[in-house]
């Protein structure tokens, strides 16, 4: 019904009408669910919008351009993460209480460890989906994941839907250029730990850089694996002209905010020389 509605399901379909029925009352998520018996250690963490066409997701994840298999073990927070907990008189745990645990910034931890450690089995790290319904960096939780992923390192694996990739024709820049400083949640206590971690990333300014780069080198990619490169080409030079721009404006940035630390260093020590001077 929802589909023929409107055109589409998105996640906040799938959870109201099937995740949040079939677990309540159990505390267990989707995924617990399915592997009661043997819960399963993730190769994959996903980066997604909730407003995004599920049809849409599967197709960029498991899309002849991927390298997942049906059988990849995979974090996808609407399934890892018990959903109608909030719900009067459910057993819980409540949304809030699972993400003071920090499922996402410890499901990338492990993923991390995994993907350095030769001894342990390969992960391959964060997929970030694309898709033509929705900015997945319009969620703060993503622009999280990102800044999470960033900092640990760890291999990113970047999707897209068919229709996001035939809607970019015509609007390459303005499909790669993001602000994830204006993303949104609903708390204030998410806002300013997601904003701690972003800091410590290097900054909104530099994940969105670092975001251009990764949707333009998928979008190359897919251009060239479908023979439409050159119908992106005017566009795609325009785009390396912009990434340059912004690669220069955070080195300055760098740059500037190194010589602040010195200066501070600096006056530091002139202080601590005057008063030992003084004591002589």
């Amino acid at each position: 019904d929802v589909k023929r509605e409107k055109g589409y399901v998105n996640l906040y379909d799938m959870n109201h009408h099937f995740t949040k029925p079939w677990t309540r009352g159990t505390g267990n998520s989707v995924a617990l669910l399915m592997n009661s018996q043997s819960p399963q250690v993730a190769e994959l963490m996903v980066s997604h919008s909730w407003a995004e066409d599920i049809d849409e997701c599967c197709q960029a994840l498991f899309g002849e351009e991927s390298r997942l298999q049906l059988h990849t073990r995979v974090w996808f927070c609407a399934f890892s993460v018990y959903q109608p907990g909030d719900q009067k008189g459910d057993v819980g745990p409540g949304i809030q209480e699972q993400l003071h645990l920090d499922p996402f910034g410890r499901v990338i931890e492990l993923l991390r460890q995994a993907t350095g450690d030769q001894a342990l089995q390969p992960r391959l790290g964060m997929a970030v989906v694309h898709t033509s319904r929705a900015e997945v960096y319009d969620r703060l939780w993503c622009v999280y994941e990102i800044a999470c992923a960033t900092r640990a390192t760890l291999p990113i694996l970047v999707c897209c839907s068919d229709a996001y990739f035939d809607n970019s024709q015509g609007h390459v820049l303005e499909v790669l250029q993001v602000r994830t400083r204006r993303a949104q949640c609903f708390s204030a206590t998410d806002r300013r730990t997601i904003n701690r971690k972003v800091r410590q990333s290097g900054g909104y300014k530099r994940l969105d850089s670092e975001i251009f780069n990764f949707r333009m080198s998928m979008l190359c990619n897919l251009a060239r694996e479908r023979g439409k490169l050159q119908l992106f080409r005017k566009e795609f030079d325009e785009a390396e002209k912009e990434l340059r721009k912004m690669n220069a404006m955070t080195l300055k940035r760098r740059r500037r905010k190194l010589l602040v630390s010195v200066c501070f260093v600096l006056i530091g020590l002139a202080a601590l020389a005057s008063i030992n001077f003084r004591a002589l």
